[in-house]
């Protein structure tokens, strides 16, 4: 889907989506949504948690969401 939209439109989608960051409350590991295959453009609903793994330790955890912006 991301070749399909106008290059500025992907760009900016994939600096948003790099600016939303996931903390491990395991191990303290940051990544971004775009780093684990997500995007997230034009969101603001920051403190939101989603179940994801850890790419560091390996474990699954509820992380929270929140914006490096």
């Amino acid at each position: 889907i991301y070749t399909l939209l106008p290059n500025k439109l992907a760009a900016d989608m994939e600096a948003d989506s790099k600016r939303w960051v996931l903390t491990c409350p395991h191990c303290g590991h940051v990544q971004s949504i775009w780093e684990i295959g997500g995007v997230r453009y034009k969101a603001v609903s920051e403190g939101k948690r989603t179940g994801i793994r850890c790419l560091q330790c390996k474990q699954w955890h509820m992380m929270p969401m929140t914006w490096k912006g």
